[in-house]
């Protein structure tokens, strides 16, 4: 899963926490994974965007009908 951020709080971020959740089609949590982002100078400053890339795995013989995923952003005040 790929994708942005942006910095929406109005405030300065020390890093942000990326995670995805898998879940099937009776909303039974499958998988989860996450990444972190740390800024490149001293902040992740309100307004900046930011990419990020997570890899979940699954057991290849899973049928993954119906499955969705959730993602969910945090990020921390410096």
């Amino acid at each position: 899963y790929t994708g942005d951020v942006e910095n929406t709080s109005g405030k300065a971020l020390s890093s942000i926490y990326v995670i995805v959740a898998v879940v099937d089609a009776d909303d039974n949590l499958v998988a989860t994974e996450y990444t972190s982002i740390y800024p490149e100078g001293d902040a992740i400053n309100p307004g900046d965007t930011s990419s990020y890339e997570v890899t979940v795995r699954l057991d290849p013989g899973l049928d993954t009908t119906g499955f969705q995923y959730i993602t969910i952003v945090q990020g921390f005040v410096k």
